[in-house]
C-alpha cells in the first residue's frame, strides 16, 4: 500500500482590493457624505434592477458577500480574520445539510482539498457530536471513486491517526521510547470495557469475496490474500517476509482468541493455524512448554521438565489425536535407551501406565528391531494375559504312521531357529508307552526333529513351542528402564485460564454508521 501525500493549499493572502491600502493596511474611512452618495446610488441601481426583473446581483472580487446566493464568485481568496471566536461559522437547520462545506472543483491529477485545516498548536480539524443520537461519527470520510481512501491520516515523525475511547491511557510516550517507532494507527483507551481499536466488516457481497475488520500489511504484501476466499476474518495480518500478526505480553497471554457455538469437528477454534508447506501452529518457548493445552480446568499439576508440546485437563482428555485415514498420534525420539511413548501411572490405587484398546484389531501394537515389547514388574506379575495366548514360534506335528508303516520321527520345516532357541514338544494324543524322546534342531537349515521312544503305527499329533534364552544362556537380562517422568505439584504455580466477564454495551455491527 502506497502512502499517499497531499500538498497543502496555499497561504491564505490579504486583500489588495479598494477595501484595503497598497502595503495590506486598511484603507482610510470615507467620509459620511460619501457613504451616503453611495447608499443612495446603490438604491438606485438596485431599482432599476427590481424594474427590469433582475435576480439579486452575485458578488466578485472586492464586493460584499451576497447572502442567499449560491453563485457567490471571486478569482482570489476571501480571508476573515478575527481576534475572538471562531474566524467563520455557518450553521443550517435542515437535516442532510452541512454548517459548512467546502468543495474542491479543480481537475488537474491530485486534485486539491474540499476543507482544509490547519492549526500552529492545536487541531487542524475538529468534529464534534452534542445530539443524543448513537451510532453517529464525529468525522466521516467517504470515497465515491471505489479505489480511494474513506479517511487517510499521515504524519512525517508521528502517528497516522490517533483514536481515543473514554479517556487516553497514558501510555503513548512510553510506547513511543521504548519501540523507537512510529505507527500508521494508535487505538488508545482506559475505559474498563473500551476498545483501543476495533474494525468490522460483514462477509462481502457473496462468498467470492474476503473481507477484514482490519487488514495490516509490513512490509510487503504476500500475494496470499486470494487464499483467504471463503474465510474472512477480523483481522488479517499480511508480510512477505516476516509474521503477519504478532502478539507481545510482559505478564500475560501475547494473543489469545475465543470462539463460541459448533459441537462438530469443523467447530470454531480459539486460534486456528493453516499453512500448505510450513506450520500451521509454532510455539517456542526458552524456559516453559512451546504450547501448553488446557481444557475444562487446569490439573494443578506441573511437569518439572518443559515439553514442546503440553495438555492439561482436570477432568478431560489431556492430549487427544483424531484421524480418519491415519494414526492418529505418532512420536518419534532420536536418543538412545529413550521412548518414543512414555506412560506413566501415579494414581493412589493403580492405574494404567498405558492402555491401548480396539473395537476390532489390535489393542497394543509393539515391534522392534530388537525387542518388541518388554514387560517388567518389580514385585508383581510382569506379563497378565486375560484371554487367548497365540505365539508364530509355535505349532502342531504329526508322526504318520500307519497299521502297515509304523513311524518314530518327524521333521518340521520352516522354524525361526537361533542357538540359543529352546524347543518344547509334547504328545497330543496317547499311546501306550510312547513318549517325546528328544528334539534335534537344525539352526542353518531352520528345521527341527522330534523323535519318538518308540514307533507307531497311528497318526501321533505333536505339539511345539519355541522360545530363546538371552545369548549368555543365563537368566535373562532386566532391559533399562526409560527414566521416569517427574510429576511436581506446585499449587502455587497453577495456570489461571482468564475468564470471561460480561461485557456491557458490546459493539453492534451496524451501528457504528448509519
Amino acid at each position: 500500500m502506497s502512502e499517499q501525500h497531499h500538498p497543502a493549499p496555499p497561504e491564505p493572502q490579504a486583500s489588495s482590493g479598494p477595501g484595503a491600502a497598497p502595503d495590506g493596511k486598511p484603507a482610510r474611512l470615507h467620509s459620511r457624505r460619501g457613504l451616503v452618495l453611495g447608499a443612495a446610488a446603490a438604491g438606485a441601481g438596485a431599482a432599476a434592477a427590481l424594474v427590469a426583473g433582475a435576480g439579486p446581483a452575485e458578488a466578485a472580487n472586492n464586493n460584499p458577500v451576497e447572502l442567499g446566493v449560491s453563485g457567490n464568485s471571486a478569482t482570489a481568496t476571501t480571508g476573515v480574520t478575527t481576534t475572538s471566536g471562531n474566524g467563520l461559522e455557518g450553521t443550517t437547520s435542515q437535516a442532510g445539510w452541512s454548517g459548512v462545506s467546502g468543495v474542491d472543483a479543480s481537475t488537474a491529477s491530485g486534485g486539491g482539498h474540499g476543507v482544509y485545516g490547519r492549526s500552529a498548536e492545536g487541531i487542524g480539524v475538529y468534529g464534534t457530536i452534542t445530539g443524543g443520537t448513537n451510532g453517529q461519527s464525529a468525522l466521516y470520510g467517504n470515497d465515491a471513486t471505489g479505489g480511494g481512501y474513506g479517511v487517510t491520516g499521515s504524519s512525517d515523525y508521528g502517528i497516522g491517526c490517533y483514536g481515543i475511547a473514554e479517556g487516553a491511557s497514558g501510555l503513548l510516550s512510553a510506547f513511543l521510547a521504548d519501540t523507537e517507532s512510529t505507527a500508521g494507527v494508535i487505538g488508545d483507551t482506559k475505559g474498563i470495557y473500551g476498545t483501543g481499536v476495533a474494525g468490522l466488516a460483514s462477509t462481502g457481497e457473496s462468498e467470492d469475496y474476503c473481507t477484514a475488520g482490519v487488514y495490516g500489511v509490513t512490509p510487503d504484501f504476500s500475494g496470499l490474500l486470494e487464499d483467504a476466499v471463503y474465510q474472512s476474518s477480523g483481522v488479517i495480518g499480511d508480510s512477505s517476509t516476516e509474521p503477519g500478526v504478532q502478539g507481545l505480553s510482559a505478564s500475560s497471554s501475547g494473543v489469545y482468541g475465543v470462539a463460541a457455538g459448533g459441537t462438530s469437528l469443523t467447530s470454531p477454534a480459539g486460534v486456528a493455524g493453516d499453512s500448505s508447506s510450513e506450520y500451521g501452529v509454532l510455539g517456542t518457548s526458552n524456559d516453559s512448554d512451546g504450547v501448553h493445552g488446557i481444557t475444562g480446568a487446569p490439573s494443578g499439576y506441573v511437569l518439572s521438565t518443559s515439553s514442546g508440546v503440553t495438555g492439561d485437563s482436570e477432568d478431560g482428555f489431556a492430549v487427544a489425536g483424531l484421524s480418519l485415514n491415519n494414526t492418529a498420534a505418532a512420536f518419534q525420539t532420536f536418543a538412545d535407551e529413550q521412548a518414543g511413548v512414555a506412560g506413566y501411572d501415579v494414581s493412589a490405587t493403580g492405574g494404567y501406565g498405558l492402555s491401548g484398546s480396539s473395537a476390532n484389531g489390535t489393542g497394543v501394537y509393539g515391534a522392534g528391531g530388537n525387542i518388541g515389547v518388554v514387560a517388567l514388574s518389580a514385585s508383581g506379575t510382569a506379563l497378565s494375559v486375560g484371554g487367548v495366548a497365540s505365539f508364530s514360534r509355535s505349532g502342531l506335528a504329526t508322526v504318520a504312521g500307519t497299521a502297515s508303516t509304523a513311524k518314530s520321527s518327524v521333521v518340521v520345516k520352516g522354524a525361526t531357529l537361533t542357538a540359543a532357541s529352546m524347543i518344547l514338544a509334547t504328545p497330543q494324543g496317547k499311546v501306550s508307552g510312547v513318549a517325546v524322546e528328544g528334539v534335534v534342531p537344525d539352526v542353518s537349515a531352520g528345521s527341527f526333529t522330534i523323535y519318538l521312544t518308540k514307533s507307531v503305527k497311528v497318526s501321533l499329533p505333536i505339539a511345539w513351542f519355541i522360545i530363546d534364552l538371552p545369548a549368555s544362556g543365563g537368566p535373562m537380562a532386566r532391559p533399562s528402564r526409560p527414566p521416569r517422568l517427574k510429576l511436581a505439584v506446585t499449587r502455587a504455580r497453577r495456570l489461571e485460564v482468564p475468564q470471561r466477564r460480561s461485557r456491557p454495551g458490546r459493539i453492534k455491527r451496524r451501528s457504528l454508521l448509519t
